[in-house]
């Protein structure tokens, strides 16, 4: 990642976590499902603020000054990614079914 800096305050698995999470997301799949919770001991509210700067990075990656990626991962051979948009992330989304229940 070429803006590494929010991301060095999380743990190499909690990124890793929140990029799955983000990733469902911008395919409309289940945010986080129950299942990755218990196999990865996450709760999307641990997940919530490096979701929030992973979606920001995402956001932005058209503007910056690098294109070299974005071109990269156009191509086919990496299932032309890069050609994905976000969706919009909000404290709705990043709310879990269980603290809905609770509210």
């Amino acid at each position: 990642m070429l803006e590494g800096d929010p991301y060095l305050q999380f743990l190499p698995s909690h990124l890793a976590a929140s990029a799955v999470a983000l990733a469902r997301h911008t395919l409309q799949e289940e945010i986080w499902p129950h299942e990755l919770e218990l196999s990865t001991g996450y709760s999307l509210k641990d997940l919530k603020e490096c979701i929030m700067c992973l979606h920001k990075t995402f956001c932005n990656a058209l503007n910056t000054q690098q294109q070299a990626i974005q071109e990269k991962y156009k191509s086919s051979k990496y299932g032309h990614v890069a050609l994905l948009l976000p969706r919009r992330v909000d404290n709705v989304t990043l709310t879990s079914e269980d603290e809905e229940e609770n509210a």
